[in-house]
């Protein structure tokens, strides 16, 4: 079902210069990039989303705080889509 494309995401995940970036494919063709921002402490690893505010998550691994991630962004990206059902969406490009 590649309208619900969040309902089917793969995780792929890269560390460039010490900061580790998450990207999100779905299925269905598309692409979806989410840096990540990991703190850690002596109980272990969290892990947020700056570009999903409140999309948080911890693990007491890297590897256990980027699955959980995972989860909050399915998780938060369903919500969203949730949010806006029934309205006319848009996608738009931005260059930076």
């Amino acid at each position: 079902m590649c309208g619900r494309g969040h309902d089917r995401l793969q995780l792929m995940r890269k560390s460039l210069g010490g900061q580790t970036k998450i990207w999100l494919y779905s299925r269905c063709g598309g692409r979806m990039k989410y840096k990540v921002a990991l703190q850690r402490s002596e109980e272990g690893v969290s892990v947020s989303v700056p570009g999903l505010p409140g999309c948080w998550s911890q693990g007491a691994t890297e590897q256990e705080a980027l699955e959980n991630i995972r989860d909050a962004i399915r998780e938060y990206l369903a919500v969203a889509g949730e949010l806006v059902s029934g309205a006319e969406v848009r996608e738009v490009d931005v260059a930076v």
